[in-house]
């Protein structure tokens, strides 16, 4: 909540602060989420945590498309692929250190390693591609209406 008086500046400053401190926070539960799957915890440990990225994600997507902002100049193939490939790749990781912690050894870790990552770069291809895809649009019709 603001305080009475403030001028622009002040609320730019707020705005800022307010935004840092989302991230700070949004990032440090990201990692919190990963160490601990890797560290193999249960889901019921993870879920509320689990909720909160997810709802926090949610939000700057939804206010990202409606505000038809876009970190890139145009939705692309390329980044779509880059992010699809960093998310399998992570996946890829966590379900190596699970599967070695949790046996010791690597040798039932075929379908699994291979499987569940394939599936993670189709979801955050079309995910990010999507999101990418409304934005753009969301942006051309904000830029219509602000022409009139």
């Amino acid at each position: 909540m603001l305080p009475l008086k403030t001028d622009e500046r002040q609320k730019s400053e707020y705005s800022k602060i307010g935004n840092f401190s989302f991230w700070v926070v949004y990032i440090s539960l990201s990692i919190s989420i990963l160490v601990q799957l890797i560290m193999k915890a249960q889901f019921q440990v993870i879920v509320g945590e689990l909720v909160c990225f997810l709802i926090g994600s949610a939000s700057i997507i939804v206010g990202y498309i409606v505000k038809g902002l876009s970190c890139f100049k145009k939705p692309s193939i390329l980044v779509s692929l880059a992010c699809a490939f960093i998310g399998s790749l992570l996946d890829f990781f966590i379900v190596i250190i699970r599967t070695y912690v949790a046996n010791g050894d690597l040798s039932n870790l075929f379908p699994q390693a291979i499987i569940r990552p394939v599936c993670v770069f189709v979801a955050v291809f079309i995910l990010v591609w999507l999101i990418g895809t409304m934005a753009k649009k969301q942006e051309l019709k904000l830029e219509k209406k602000f022409e009139d």
